[in-house]
């Protein structure tokens, strides 16, 4: 009897980005290794995500959600009964426990979810924080059952599951995100003896930190009068931060890519990247990203940042929301070049061995077989 995963996905795929690279590696190599994989996300793929997990062997159907856990719940009843999935897989659902749970586990049908964000965000208000782990264990004793794994991309948002969901450490495995390395091993680093180049990959959302950023580039400009910002991405918060260029008079600085598939090109030109993040980033593919390219890190010293950036050996760790600290570890790296080129090939030599895509598929797929 061929074994069927039925992958529940909560994003809607509208760019071929890592998880949609990752799904679609996976994907491969569960058709060659016998499995059907059904993959269900909220609306149609864009052409390019689709056409290339068609030609993996998925199959796609397409859902609608809704903020009703119950309407939500008959859904994901109707695709299990549509596909009859061996297990059943959610991805990017804000906790793993859902009724549904107790639907797969009257229907001996395994359930797996994988943790892509942190259940928690920095703060000081204790009372929150405690009648949220009241709520998730209340939670936990109602739905608990049918939960064969939870996959946490970070070691810190599996410290944070303990905590908050009050999960089992025997439900809990870490499995870093897979970078597609061919994707940069195919880039060359360019001639750098140009102007200095900072670059930012960030979606353009006020937790993301791109603000502190540009509060700390007077601070660098004054010590490299040449320096260029490269700010990669999109986002609600894309006018204010120009907005913000513009009041402070930095237009000349700064350059607004927008959303780019191809931001390799842009880290092949880079000197330092910079991750500002002032929420609990699980992982970080702007990060991981940027030491694939031998690009060193300044980063903010919170979440699972820390797993992938390591202070004064890949790059450093600031406090967030530190303009000065920032401004101070990126005139450090342009002015110390052979400092910065050894931070960026121990970053790259620590991505190659701990983030490769195919070391997630099989870690992946060794889970299944494990269950099933």
């Amino acid at each position: 009897m061929v074994k069927k995963v039925l992958s529940i996905c909560s994003i809607e795929p509208t760019r071929l980005g890592s998880f949609e690279e990752f799904i679609i590696a996976f994907t491969k190599k569960l058709t060659e290794s016998g499995y059907e994989h059904v993959v269900a996300v909220v609306n149609k793929p864009i052409d390019l995500v689709y056409s290339k997990l068609i030609s993996s062997g998925a199959k796609i159907i397409s859902f609608s959600e809704t903020n009703s856990t119950y309407e939500n719940t008959l859904t994901f009843v109707k695709l299990i009964k549509q596909f009859s999935p061996s297990l059943v897989h959610f991805h990017f659902f804000p906790t793993p426990y859902q009724p549904i749970n107790l639907y797969c586990h009257l229907n001996n049908t395994p359930v797996v979810y994988t943790e892509h964000f942190s259940p928690n965000k920095p703060g000081k208000k204790l009372l929150k924080h405690g009648l949220k782990r009241v709520y998730y264990g209340i939670l936990a004793q109602l739905f608990n059952i049918g939960i064969y794994k939870i996959i946490c991309v970070s070691k810190f948002i599996e410290e944070n599951h303990e905590l908050y969901y009050h999960v089992k450490p025997g439900k809990l495995i870490t499995i870093y995100n897979g970078l597609n390395l061919d994707r940069f091993n195919s880039i060359s680093k360019a001639n750098q003896k140009n102007n200095p180049v900072v670059i930012c990959i960030a979606g353009l959302t006020e937790r993301k930190g791109v603000q502190y950023l540009i509060k700390a580039a007077p601070l660098i400009i004054d010590q490299v009068s040449d320096v260029i910002f490269f700010i990669v991405g999109d986002g609600p918060y894309f006018d204010v931060l120009k907005d913000m260029v513009s009041d402070m008079n930095l237009e000349k600085y700064f350059v607004f890519t927008g959303y780019r598939n191809d931001v390799e090109q842009f880290l092949s030109m880079s000197n330092v990247s910079v991750v500002p993040s002032v929420c609990y980033e699980a992982l970080s593919f702007a990060a991981m990203e940027s030491l694939a390219l031998s690009v060193p890190v300044v980063a903010s010293n919170i979440g699972g940042l820390k797993e992938v950036i390591e202070h004064e050996k890949t790059g450093f760790l600031v406090p967030p929301e530190d303009s000065d600290a920032i401004a101070k570890q990126v005139i450090e790296l342009i002015k110390n070049p052979d400092i910065a080129t050894k931070y960026g090939l121990e970053g790259k030599n620590k991505i190659e061995q701990l983030f490769p895509q195919e070391k997630a598929v099989m870690k992946y797929i060794k889970i299944y077989e494990d269950i099933l």
